[in-house]
């Protein structure tokens, strides 16, 4: 199967200036409201989101180790963004 020229360009411009002009500008958000530590933690959700959207636009079956590893990885997110902490008396 080939793709034509049309197709590869929408691709291009889809995937490739859409996509990283979005996630530049949104990790740059991220990195002004949280720092530069919390933001990059929240890079680990990634494959996360792909899971799930996998899930749901594509009809993919999450089974046992994608829900554990997701919830490991929220986990870890939380435990490096402080969101879990303990508190000081």
């Amino acid at each position: 199967m080939e793709a034509s020229l049309p197709e590869i360009g929408l691709q291009v411009l889809s995937q490739g200036v859409l996509s990283g002009l979005a996630a530049t500008v949104a990790y740059g958000i991220a990195v002004q409201s949280l720092g530069g530590t919390q933001a990059a933690a929240f890079t680990a959700v990634t494959p996360v989101l792909a899971t799930l959207g996998g899930a749901l636009l594509l009809g993919e079956e999450i089974g046992v180790a994608e829900i554990s590893a997701a919830a490991i990885t929220g986990i870890g997110v939380a435990l490096s963004t402080g969101i879990v902490s303990r508190r000081r008396s």
